[in-house]
């Protein structure tokens, strides 16, 4: 099934430098919700997720079929005027909270540098607002790494499209394979203040629903120490 989201296109203008000449190149995408786990854009995305993510934070894709099926995880595409599949989004619904989860986000290597993910932050910074919900997500910690340059033009990207990073806090995402965790900065969309108690519930929720970690678990120890400071 096929779930329109937003009828207005995205419409973005790509330029190519053909020697002494310019060729501008409109694309036009359209965002879309996607229910059917087999359909050609499910399948595309996957192709995507598989492309951007290594196998340490990837679940396998029967795990994302199974929240797509059961109405917990949403995934979106952006559709181009030649039915091309250029990102992907998974975002899950922290249910019981105002928050909403950007889990995943993924540009194909065949569509980056051409504006679409600007055009997902616009979509999604609208889609918060209509559903009164909070966007949570995570980046790279800046300050933890060798790629620190990546990291930080990743961290305005962000602030480009209204989001602000939660201070004092290190969220680690799990490694999905046998590894240490990574260190990640937390950000939010609208740049609302969060009371320590709510952060704790919905980082909670993550861990448990997202990675099966209880709050027993050493990492959900480690996150929950930082609030008593935050």
């Amino acid at each position: 099934m096929l779930t329109i989201i937003r009828s207005v296109l995205f419409k973005i203008c790509v330029v190519f430098n053909l020697g002494d000449t310019n060729m501008y190149l409109t694309v036009m995408n359209r965002f879309y919700e996607i229910k059917d786990v087999g359909s050609r854009e499910f399948l595309a995305a996957m192709d995507i997720y598989r492309e951007a993510f290594p196998d340490y934070e990837r679940h396998a894709q029967q795990v994302i079929e199974d929240r797509i099926v059961s109405g917990r995880e949403l995934l979106f595409v952006a559709v181009d005027e030649n039915n091309s599949v250029g990102l992907m989004a998974l975002v899950w619904d922290l249910k019981g909270t105002d928050f909403i989860v950007l889990d995943y986000l993924a540009v194909a290597s065949s569509t980056r540098g051409q504006g679409i993910g600007g055009q997902f932050m616009e979509f999604i910074n609208q889609w918060v607002l209509e559903h009164n919900k909070i966007l949570l997500f995570e980046i790279e910690h800046p300050d933890y790494g060798t790629n620190t340059e990546q990291r930080l033009k990743r961290l305005v990207f962000y602030e480009r499209y209204g989001a602000k990073k939660i201070e004092k806090l290190i969220y680690y995402l799990p490694n999905l394979a046998e590894g240490a965790p990574k260190e990640m900065l937390l950000m939010t969309i609208p740049p609302v203040k969060i009371s320590a108690e709510l952060l704790k519930q919905a980082v909670g929720e993550i861990y448990l629903h997202l990675y099966g970690l209880n709050e027993e678990h050493d990492l959900v120890k480690r996150f929950n120490q930082q609030i008593g400071g935050f």
